[in-house]
């Protein structure tokens, strides 16, 4: 982040260490004194583990007009702030393309997010079934953070915890617009040993599926008329394939 063709001043990094403290603090305290100079950093520590968590206490530390999630192994081109910040649009968050790699940028592949991009060019921005897979992780994306409100990450789902938060924010997003520059890119590594990629046990899934049934729900309930019922029902689907896929 700290290439970004951005002014410095404009924008915050907010970095939240959860969990196991050392040596990951001192890596990361070394690095902000070194090659972040001239960055605004806010430098966190939680003891509880989990994303969710940590990316709940991102929020609430949060003093910008907008905000983006960056996972802790991916990367983002140098554009990156600037293309997507100078793309907004009021009431909507701007997607980036993604460049999926294992070892490094240099050897990109294609995921279901680059191939959505790339197919989905000329969809309507309010098409949000079309656009549906740009709502299953929080990454990859600008998002107002009025959009947000109180809005948080539920802390008790380890599995499809991005696409839960996106189907509550999407209740106030208008519009999903992908950025034009094809170049503007999320960098996301692929790794084989994540925790959305181990197998679970038969019980864990159920009890996984009921609790990301009753949250969907729950949440379309609240607000039906800012949803789409075709793409609550995706939600419900796209858990079940997910799901199926750690048996």
């Amino acid at each position: 982040m700290k290439n970004q063709d951005f002014l410095r001043k404009d924008f915050e990094i907010i970095i939240v260490l959860n969990g196991i403290r050392h040596p990951y603090e001192n890596n990361i305290l070394n690095h902000m004194n070194t090659e972040m100079s001239g960055v605004l950093v806010n430098y966190i520590y939680t003891g509880i583990s989990g994303v969710s968590n940590a990316r709940n206490i991102g929020i609430d530390n949060a003093d910008g007009e907008y905000i983006l999630f960056v996972d802790d192994d991916d990367l983002v081109s140098a554009n990156y702030l600037k293309e997507l910040y100078n793309s907004r649009v009021k009431n909507g968050i701007m997607v980036s393309n993604v460049g999926p790699f294992v070892q490094n940028i240099s050897n990109l592949s294609n995921d279901y997010l680059s191939n959505a991009y790339a197919s989905n060019k000329k969809t309507s921005p309010d098409d949000f079934f079309k656009l549906r897979s740009f709502l299953s992780t929080c990454w990859g994306k600008l998002i107002p953070r009025e959009l947000i409100l109180d809005g948080r990450f539920y802390t008790d789902i380890a599995i499809s915890e991005d696409s839960l938060f996106m189907f509550l924010v999407a209740g106030r997003v208008e519009t999903i617009n992908l950025c034009s520059n094809s170049d503007v890119l999320y960098y996301r590594r692929l790794r084989p040993n994540s925790a959305s990629r181990k197998k679970k046990s038969l019980f864990l899934r159920l009890n996984l599926l009921r609790k990301l049934l009753v949250r969907y729900t729950a949440i379309y309930v609240k607000n039906i008329p800012g949803y789409s019922f075709k793409l609550y029902l995706s939600r419900i689907a796209g858990s079940v394939i997910a799901l199926v896929k750690l048996a």
